[in-house]
C-alpha cells in the first residue's frame, strides 16, 4: 500500500512541476489554423453568479473544444480558490493560467506550488517596480507572466514607464476595473496609440460574446483571446469553445 501511495505521489508531483508554455501554445494554435482561445473557468463575477460547475469538468470540456489554454480565476470574489489551479493542472494537458489580483510574492509562490504555468499581473494594481519584481520572480520559477493593461495605457509614456515592451505576453482588458464598464474599442485604441505593442503576443480580454467580436479583435492585432463569461454561461461549453476556435 505504501508503495502505491508513493508511486501516486510521484506522479502528482511530476505533473505539478511540469511547466507548459502559454506563448508556445498560442503560436502552435495559430500554426494549426485555430484561433487561440484561452478559456476561463469562473463561477461568478463580483456582482452575479455565473454558473455552479466543477472546475475540472469545465476545464476538460474547454480543452476538448480546442482551447489553447485554461485560465482559472482563483479570487474568492469570483468563486475561486488556489486549489482550483491544482485540480485543473492535474486533469488537462494544456497550459494553465492563474488569474487573480496578484500583489505579493507570496501569491506567485502559491501559483507555483499549485502548478500554474502562467500568472496574470494587472499593471494598474502595481507600480512599475513591483511589476518588474513580480514578473521576474514568475520567470525565475519557470512560469510566464501575462501583463494586463487597460485603456489608460493608450499612452506611450505610460507604456515606457512600465517597460511593457520588456514583456512578451501582454493582455489588453476591454473592461475598466474601476467602473466595471466594457468598451470594445479599448483594444484598438491602445494598440493604435502604441504600435510597438503589435510586436508582442497580445491577448484581448473581456466583452467577447460572439464570433464577430472575436473576428474584429483578431483583425485589430490580437494574437489570442481570453474568454470567460460567454463560455461559462453556454449550455454546451465544448461547443461554445469550438465556435470561437474555428475559423470556418
Amino acid at each position: 500500500m505504501l508503495e502505491n501511495i508513493i508511486r501516486e505521489k510521484h506522479g502528482i508531483v511530476e505533473r505539478l512541476c511540469e511547466r507548459r508554455s502559454l506563448r508556445n501554445s498560442i503560436i502552435n494554435a495559430r500554426a494549426e489554423g485555430r484561433r487561440p482561445i484561452i478559456a476561463e473557468v469562473k463561477r461568478r463575477s463580483p456582482s452575479e453568479k455565473i454558473r455552479d460547475i466543477d472546475v475540472v469538468k469545465a476545464a476538460k470540456l474547454m480543452e476538448a473544444g480546442g482551447a489553447c489554454a485554461i485560465s482559472v480565476h482563483t479570487s474568492a470574489a469570483f468563486g475561486g480558490e488556489p486549489d482550483d489551479i491544482l485540480r485543473v493542472k492535474l486533469n488537462v494537458s494544456i497550459p494553465v493560467l492563474m488569474k487573480d489580483f496578484v500583489i505579493s510574492e507570496f501569491q506567485v509562490y502559491e501559483a507555483y506550488v499549485h502548478g500554474a504555468d502562467a500568472v496574470l499581473l494587472i499593471a494598474r494594481l502595481l507600480s512599475p517596480e513591483e511589476l518588474l519584481r513580480l514578473a521576474g520572480l514568475i520567470q525565475h520559477l519557470g512560469m510566464e507572466p501575462l501583463v494586463e493593461i487597460d485603456g489608460s495605457f493608450a499612452d506611450a509614456s505610460k507604456v515606457e514607464r512600465y517597460k511593457l515592451l520588456h514583456y512578451e505576453l501582454v493582455g489588453v482588458n476591454n473592461r475598466d476595473l474601476a467602473t466595471m464598464r466594457v468598451d470594445m474599442q479599448t483594444f484598438s485604441r491602445v494598440v493604435c496609440a502604441v504600435p510597438p505593442l503589435k510586436q508582442k503576443t497580445l491577448v484581448a480580454m473581456s466583452g467577447i460574446n460572439t464570433v464577430e467580436d472575436a473576428r474584429k479583435l483578431f483583425e485589430q492585432g490580437a494574437k489570442a483571446l481570453l474568454i470567460g463569461t460567454s463560455i461559462m454561461r453556454s449550455a454546451d461549453i465544448k461547443a461554445k469553445v469550438e465556435e470561437f476556435v474555428s475559423k470556418q
